[in-house]
């Protein structure tokens, strides 16, 4: 347990610079971009006017929304693994 400490204080500048850069940044655009959705209020939901107009808008900015989810957390899991890579002394093929 020790040593498992010990490489992750030595990983820990780099492991946090990455995941600022990368994924935070790219969660306030999703978020942002969720927060351009108009909250329905009057009984509609959010692909459907109360009218049953459909609101291809929404759903565009919801598949986005999404989209850059799914891409945050890639990018998390390939920041953790290269960390690890890095941690153990293994080889970073990435940068081959």
């Amino acid at each position: 347990m020790d040593a498992a400490i010990e490489r992750g204080k030595a990983q820990f500048g780099w492991i946090a610079g990455r995941l600022l850069i990368g994924p935070v940044l790219l969660f306030v655009l999703s978020i942002s971009l969720y927060l351009l959705l108009p909250l329905p209020t009057d009984g509609s939901n959010l692909f459907w006017s109360a009218e049953w107009n459909f609101q291809p808008v929404n759903v565009l900015v919801y598949l986005l929304y999404n989209i850059v989810q799914a891409f945050v957390t890639a990018l998390t899991a390939v920041i953790l693994s290269l960390a690890f890579l890095r941690a153990e002394g293994m080889p970073d093929t990435a940068a081959a």
